[in-house]
């Protein structure tokens, strides 16, 4: 069972009172406690006003890679912008390539085969690049940190490197003309910040970049980046340049997932626009969605968006057919204490296996490695829960591992096959080491308990002001107690999601859906007593407003 953890309380005030309380513990919650940044919460600074050291950048390597680049658009030199195949580093790559395109038509933009070159810069991808654009600069988005060999590789043939990248740099690391990094930022992030030092260095306005904040929203969005700070900032601006958006890809690819541009929000950016971005470079080339944010076309626009759409539903596919595979073998393998989930198949598809692992953390809560097996080499994407730092305890494995990279909580590495097993027990030991059992009890964390008569419309509103949500600032969870449900119905397609209308001891009442959870619906009878925990929701029908409880989690007394 789910612990629920209560974070704040609100004072018993009058009502006219309760809003501002609310409001104060939600922000409370949030660890903004100060006058200043309750200000800056609420009206967070423009992007551009950053200085780059405020970001944790290393302001000297920035301005020697802006020379570099200065130089060989002087000199015509061909320039590659090698990038990243998720939607954080395919939108960076647009950021970055259009940026240079503008000043110069020898820049190229370059993504990598996920099967046949394999994560970041590698020697084959070099190789590639050479054959056709044969570069003097090459200039990596969201990846580098860990190529070292790759870099040295690309020095030989008479190449400098730039590394621009937000991932934790390894011991072993690379050595670059120079690095362009920071951990705050998203990859579209560090792209776009360096996007701006070249223009004011051309003395270019910065129009175009304005209108890029939408790709470097969807960026740090779809990397899960921490809502707080610059990349809060990132995401606001960004967002409503996403609502107008100019880019014909864009326009196209709202119309083939039903979007309207004005609605859009972190969660259509999260959950239905990235993972069609993300679905070219899982199971086709990532080349296709950059395209689609690229063209100028309309007609061609529309024929990309298309695709995709085509493309991420062969995605789903494949994932949910993985999964029923990839539970089957955990259930067949598991010792009775297992700490962790390790599956592997030779059948499983390399560009998938990250989403496999992450469904099944959602399911049993422990940390998930899924391995994409081939006869000499095996491709593994790990994902972890809260207090497991994943890419720290893989990296002390390292001496069994050809590669790895990540963050704390996903991570990805390349193993030789026979060392399989030999890993399996290594990484075990530190799972067992690494995690109680009070940390495999998952928790949800809930802002506060609220009276049925405090979800109304004011409310709603006041929690409006909040967004955009997401990570470090996730959509305000609240719990009440003890409610007696008046009305319980089926609803949907297949009769899996569950509507209720509750009531308290006072006799208010408010209705709720509690989707997936048609399940509870036999529990349920006159005597039962409901605790739920819920965001609100606003429901429009028929020119009638109302707020609504959505349920995340319900417990039967």
């Amino acid at each position: 069972m789910t612990n629920w953890i209560i974070q704040g309380k609100v004072k018993k005030n009058a009502n006219r009172q309760r809003i501002s309380e609310i409001e104060n513990v939600l922000l409370n919650n949030r660890g903004i406690k100060t006058k200043k940044s309750k200000e800056l919460f609420f009206n967070p600074p423009h992007p551009l006003s950053f200085s780059l050291k405020s970001l944790g950048f290393d302001v000297k390597f920035v301005r020697k890679a802006v020379q570099r680049i200065l130089k060989s658009i002087k000199d015509k030199e061909k320039i590659v912008v090698f990038g990243d195949y998720d939607a954080d580093g395919i939108n960076g790559t647009a950021i970055l390539w259009e940026t240079l395109y503008s000043l110069t038509n020898q820049a190229m933009p370059y993504l990598p085969h996920r099967v046949n070159e394999g994560y970041g810069l590698s020697q084959k991808g070099i190789e590639n690049v050479i054959k056709q654009y044969n570069p003097k600069l090459l200039i990596t988005v969201d990846n580098g940190v860990t190529a070292k060999d790759a870099v040295e590789f690309a020095k030989n043939k008479g190449i400098d490197v730039i590394i621009t990248d937000h991932h934790i740099i390894p011991k072993a690391k690379p050595k670059p003309f120079s690095l362009v990094h920071t951990i705050k930022l998203s990859g579209s992030g560090v792209a776009w910040y360096l996007a701006r030092e070249i223009l004011e260095a051309n003395k270019k306005d910065n129009e175009n970049l304005e209108e890029k904040l939408g790709l470097c929203a969807m960026g740090t969005i779809a990397d899960i980046l921490p809502l707080e700070g610059v990349n809060r900032s990132i995401v606001s601006y960004g967002i409503s340049k996403l609502r107008k958006p100019q880019r014909p890809g864009l326009k196209a690819l709202y119309r083939e997932s039903g979007i309207l541009a004005e609605e859009i929000d972190t969660y259509h950016i999260g959950y239905i626009i990235a993972p069609r971005i993300n679905a070219s470079g899982r199971i086709s080339h990532s080349m296709d969605s950059l395209r689609l944010l690229c063209t100028k076309s309309s007609a061609q626009a529309s024929i990309f968006a298309l695709n995709l759409g085509q493309t991420n539903l062969d995605r789903k596919k494949i994932t949910q057919d993985m999964v029923i595979h990839a539970d089957n073998v955990y259930q067949k393998s598991r010792g009775k204490n297992s700490k962790l989930i390790y599956v592997y198949h030779e059948s499983y598809n390399q560009g998938v296996i990250g989403l496999v692992a992450g469904k099944l953390v959602e399911k049993y809560y422990r940390p998930s490695i899924v391995l994409s097996v081939g006869e000499e080499i095996s491709k593994a994407s790990a994902r972890s829960i809260n207090g497991f730092n994943i890419i720290e305890n893989i990296r002390k494995t390292s001496h069994l591992l050809i590669d790895c990279g990540g963050h704390p909580m996903a991570a990805g590495f390349t193993i030789k096959t026979v060392n399989l097993e030999k890993f399996r027990k290594e990484f075990e030991k530190l799972v067992n080491l690494g995690i109680s059992d009070k940390i495999l009890k998952k928790s949800v964390f809930v802002d506060c308990e609220l009276d049925l008569s405090d979800v109304n419309s004011q409310l709603f509103e006041s929690i409006e002001k909040f967004k955009p949500f997401g990570a470090k600032n996730s959509e305000p969870k609240f719990a009440s107690f003890k409610l007696k449900p008046v009305v319980v119905k089926l609803i949907g397609k297949d009769g899996n999601h569950l509507k209720l209308e509750m009531e308290n001891a006072k006799g208010e009442r408010r209705t709720g859906v509690a989707f997936g959870a048609g399940n509870f619906y036999s529990q349920i009878n006159k005597d039962s007593l409901i605790d739920c925990v819920y965001t609100l929701s606003q429901n429009k029908w028929n020119n009638h407003t109302s707020i609504e409880m959505k349920i995340r989690d319900i417990k039967i007394n």
